[in-house]
């Protein structure tokens, strides 16, 4: 039921065409081209770059400004897994005369206010808490939108370009290229009229799922292991994989192969970003622009490759 209700509120990504060329050259065919010439000097830069690493101090990791215990934290996460999803199902069980479209939006947006409701009381604990002593200072409040949309900018290509890569790779084993639309939500709304549903669906997945799943994976989780004395990598690591894990199950088979690598890839830029600006907010700036622009080039793609 727990994964289910995760399925119900999913990233939105975009599966490589890793086709033949066709006749006609699309936009995500450009676009796919452009993110993998930016991808090669953004990788130069990015590793003779020091800033893209977690803050260290005196040589080791330095503490997490994350206030709330690792038993706080690691309830609340464990809690949305397993109290959200029943109480979303228990809430629209009887609406059974609801438009199923509907009925889908509504529930991203419950299932992310139930997020809330369990965060506000770690959050309410956090601020009596008091700050960890050597953790960096949080980044300024100004600098959330920009230095979000900068980290957009800066995973999108390497995204993007890990998809196809691992499209290729689906192309090469199964002759079969993966499914251009990486993701149900995607058909289902290019399908949709642009009705009340539609908006209520798109709009859950645009910024209320972002930030859900943010404040659960990047903070609760994220930070549960690094207040157990786990290093910010393997944090890193182990919530980027149960993220990616997480969203299995709204990936279409012949996608999988193309867009969990980049799911991937997108969860850990959010946990170093998460290390780096000591915010939840600005990953899920990051985050939301990501699920915008998908959104948006979904509608740019012929599902059908031709």
């Amino acid at each position: 039921m727990a994964v289910a209700t995760i399925a119900a509120t999913p990233e939105i990504l975009l599966a490589s065409d890793t086709a033949a060329a066709t006749e006609r050259v699309d936009l995500p065919e450009i676009l796919t081209i452009v993110c993998g010439v930016v991808s090669i000097p953004l990788i130069v830069l990015l590793w003779r770059w020091n800033g893209w690493r977690p803050p260290r101090e005196d040589g080791r990791p330095a503490p997490t400004p994350w206030r709330p215990s690792p038993l706080a934290s690691g309830l609340t996460f464990v809690a949305f897994l397993l109290i959200a999803p029943l109480l979303v199902q228990l809430g629209f069980a009887e609406l059974t005369d609801l438009d199923p479209i509907l009925r889908n939006g509504l529930q991203i947006w419950t299932a992310s206010a139930f997020g809330l409701l369990f965060a506000l009381p770690v959050a309410v604990l956090a601020m009596r808490r008091p700050r960890p002593a050597g953790a960096p200072a949080l980044s300024p409040f100004p600098t959330i939108l920009p230095v979000g949309v900068l980290a957009f900018l800066v995973l999108f290509p390497l995204v993007m370009s890990t998809q196809f890569l691992g499209g290729l790779a689906h192309t090469m084993l199964t002759g079969e290229p993966p499914e251009i639309l990486g993701h149900e939500t995607l058909q289902l709304l290019r399908e949709m009229p642009l009705d009340l549903g539609w908006w209520a669906i798109a709009s859950g997945v645009v910024i209320a799922a972002p930030w859900q799943e943010e404040v659960m994976f990047r903070g609760m989780l994220q930070q549960t292991f690094r207040k157990s004395g786990i290093g910010p990598w393997l944090s890193i690591a182990i919530t980027a994989s149960l993220f990616t894990i997480m969203h299995v199950p709204a990936i279409p088979d012949a996608s999988r192969m193309s867009v969990l690598p980049g799911l991937l890839l997108l969860s850990i830029g959010l946990g170093v970003l998460r290390e780096r600006t000591g915010r939840i907010s600005t990953c899920v700036v990051a985050h939301a622009a990501f699920n915008l622009v998908n959104l948006s080039l979904s509608f740019a793609v012929d599902p059908a490759g031709g």
